[in-house]
């Protein structure tokens, strides 16, 4: 049995995990605990929640993975010289050794030691969580270890050739084009692109500037679009009723459709139309779709954390399966990998609830008292069983309601106190998809797809509808988790509606992780929130 700890402490999205022989035991992300959105790097505290949940100590570890270029020296001693001289430069090249050996002391022990290239890391964590056998493999993001583009082959459960070098810089733009406008993160600006229209001029600004770019790492860019800036900061923030800056997110998204498209049409000629995406950029929900259909491919899977919150679990499947050879047997994956709470840590939670406010009441409660609560319009904040890998909710830390809620979508940017158009997504049974959209993707088990809903659904789906018409689904089956699928079994039932709205139980900040922080977030979310599910309890305001 080989034990692995697989440590990623970047600059942001700092993430830890423990593989057994293939199988998660654990996979947790640092801002879940600091309560910092996308907080980086790695503290003893941090590891030592993973080891208390895993019931495994530092003398169970067999082997350690880390990216020796964010891991703080401090914490290792007597790393072998093989770990230092890592070639970070060698873009455009096949590379024949993308993993790295070495040894070191870590917590007084000493250890096999690897660095797993971070396209590597990046792609094993797609294929090796995908559900398919063959398939081929792309990434794309701001840049790591020289590059931000791979593709890689994976033939009959193993992944096998494949290349990484410096190509469209996209995922560079995506971070600073909000950065430096003040639309804050990539998602607010993939929102805006809906009220756009197309803007030649503009789109060829960009691709100009990325055809100039495409082989040097970082470069300046310089989009010059024109809102004035004051002491390096913009006077006002990008706004969609503003023509011109919603062409301009619209010109990103129309051109980040084409780069996909060609990145995805280039793979299906590998011979597979199966594609798995990893990276940044496959948060892009819009594009992931667009490219799919547009390509000829015929599958999509992108994982719940394509982002660099998956390079610790995408080292470590890269160790047990490319660097020990084991053959992938496809599955589906479940995303709920965080710490399960106990009935201390939720009697403490609502004590605290009680201490806060004396008109808190407290019952035990099933699917079928919380459907109903749904189906009588309720809003309610859901804290149930393990946290959810990655950036984006999927039923355990999650804000549900029926989604025919009149104004939905106005409330809800009002309870999480963002943007007036950002846009709201659905858990929707998977065997009505098809009834309810106009093409369904494959796979999309983790919100990072994006469909158009029929017309004849519109009505009873606003509060999840985009201005084009679109939203991204949250398919749930069997396969997943069978307390959700009883509840949206049991709320379609009494409301005809076989999806809910489902969106990150937070308020500006990651999302809650303990049943402390839950409690905290209701009490202080709007009265619109009533309803506060923790496990088989429910608190009323």
């Amino acid at each position: 049995m080989t034990t692995i700890l697989s440590i990623y402490a970047g600059p942001h999205d700092g993430n830890l995990c423990i593989l057994q022989d293939g199988e998660l035991l654990i996979n947790l992300e640092k801002e879940r605990f600091t309560r910092k959105k996308e907080d980086g790097g790695f503290t003893q505290d941090f590891l030592q929640k993973a080891f208390e949940e895993t019931n495994i100590t530092i003398d169970d570890i067999d082997v350690l993975i880390i990216d020796p270029k964010t891991f703080p020296r401090e914490l290792y001693t007597d790393m072998l010289q093989s770990l230092e001289g890592i070639p970070h430069n060698d873009t455009g090249k096949l590379f024949a050794k993308p993993c790295h050996q070495g040894s070191g002391i870590f917590l007084g022990k000493k250890f096999p030691v690897w660095a797993i290239h971070h396209h590597l890391a990046h792609a094993a964590g797609s294929f090796f969580t995908s559900p398919f056998s063959d398939a081929t493999v792309i990434t794309g993001d701001g840049g790591g270890w020289g590059s931000n583009h791979s593709v890689y082959v994976a033939r009959g459960g193993f992944l096998k050739s494949g290349y990484h070098k410096w190509g469209a810089c996209l995922g560079y733009w995506w971070d600073k084009i909000p950065l430096y406008y003040g639309v804050k993160q990539p998602g607010t600006l993939m929102a805006m692109s809906a009220y756009g229209e197309n803007d030649l001029i503009l789109k060829n600004e960009l691709l100009a500037q990325l055809i100039r770019h495409s082989n040097s790492s970082f470069s300046n860019y310089s989009i010059n679009y024109g809102v004035e800036k004051k002491d390096g900061k913009p006077v006002r923030m990008l706004d969609p009723k503003e023509k011109g800056d919603a062409n301009l997110a619209f010109a990103l998204q129309s051109l980040t459709d084409d780069v996909f498209t060609g990145w995805f049409a280039q793979a299906v000629r590998t011979g597979s139309k199966n594609i798995c995406f990893g990276g940044g950029l496959a948060l892009n929900c819009i594009s992931n779709s667009r490219a799919m259909i547009n390509s000829g491919a015929e599958n999509i899977h992108v994982p719940p954390n394509p982002n660099d919150a998956g390079l610790a679990l995408g080292a470590a499947l890269a160790y047990h399966y490319y660097i020990l050879n084991n053959k992938y047997e496809p599955r589906y994956f479940s995303p709920y990998n965080g710490i399960k709470y106990n009935d201390a840590d939720i009697d403490e939670a609502i004590n605290y609830a009680k201490s806060i406010s004396k008109n808190i009441k407290v019952r035990k409660v099933n699917n079928d008292d919380i459907s109903t609560l749904l189906a009588e319009g309720n809003i309610i904040a859901r804290f149930f069983g393990r946290s959810e890998s990655g950036p984006r909710a999927l039923g355990h830390r999650s804000y549900i309601a029926r989604p025919d809620i009149p104004k939905l979508r106005m409330i809800m940017n009002g309870i999480k106190k963002r943007e007036w158009y950002r846009p709201f997504a659905p858990i929707v049974l998977e065997d009505e998809a098809e009834a309810l959209f106009e093409q369904v993707v494959n796979n999309s088990y983790y919100m990072n797809t994006s469909t158009v809903v029929k017309k004849e659904w519109r009505e009873r789906l606003a509060g999840v509808l985009h201005a084009d018409n679109t939203t991204r689904p949250q398919f749930i089956d069997t396969n997943g988790c069978d307390n959700l699928f009883e509840l949206l079994v049991k709320t379609y039932e009494k409301t005809g509606i076989p999806a809910i709205l489902n969106t990150s139980f937070n308020i500006k900040e990651p999302l809650v992780e303990t049943p402390l922080d839950a409690v905290k977030t209701f009490i202080n979310s709007s009265d619109y929130v009533k309803y506060l599910q923790i496990e088989e309890l429910c608190l009323e305001k």
